[in-house]
C-alpha cells in the first residue's frame, strides 16, 4: 500500500466506517509515508488505542489536541446555528414585510 490509490482507499473507507480504529491508523500511515505529518497526525488521533497498541505509546497530541478538536467543533456547530437562525430570522421578517405590501388579507 504505497501508492495515491491506496490513500484515496483508505479516505473511501474511513469516510464509511468512521468509527474503526484500524482504518484510521492505516490512513495515517499512509500519510506519514507520504510526508504529510499533519494529516498523519489527526488519523493518528481519531485511531486512539489501536495507535497505542501498534506504536507501544500513546500519541504525543492525543488528549490536549483531541479535546482542542472537540472544543473546536463544538464551536463551529454554535457558528453554523447562529447563522443558520439568523438567515431564518431574515427570511421571515422579509417575508412579513413583503405580504402586506401586496394587499394579501386572508
Amino acid at each position: 500500500m504505497d501508492s495515491p490509490e491506496d490513500i484515496l482507499y483508505l479516505k473511501q473507507f474511513v469516510k464509511q466506517h468512521p468509527d474503526n480504529q484500524m482504518g484510521w491508523y492505516l490512513l495515517g500511515k499512509q500519510y506519514l509515508l507520504a510526508g504529510k505529518e499533519g494529516k498523519a497526525n489527526y488519523c493518528f488521533l481519531q485511531a486512539g488505542e489501536v495507535y497505542d497498541a501498534f506504536e507501544h505509546e500513546s500519541h504525543p497530541l492525543s488528549e490536549k489536541q483531541l479535546q482542542l478538536l472537540k472544543e473546536w467543533g463544538l464551536r463551529h456547530k454554535r457558528k453554523m446555528l447562529v447563522r443558520r437562525t439568523a438567515a431564518l430570522a431574515v427570511l421571515l421578517l422579509f417575508i412579513a414585510v413583503l405580504v402586506p405590501a401586496n394587499g394579501a388579507i386572508y
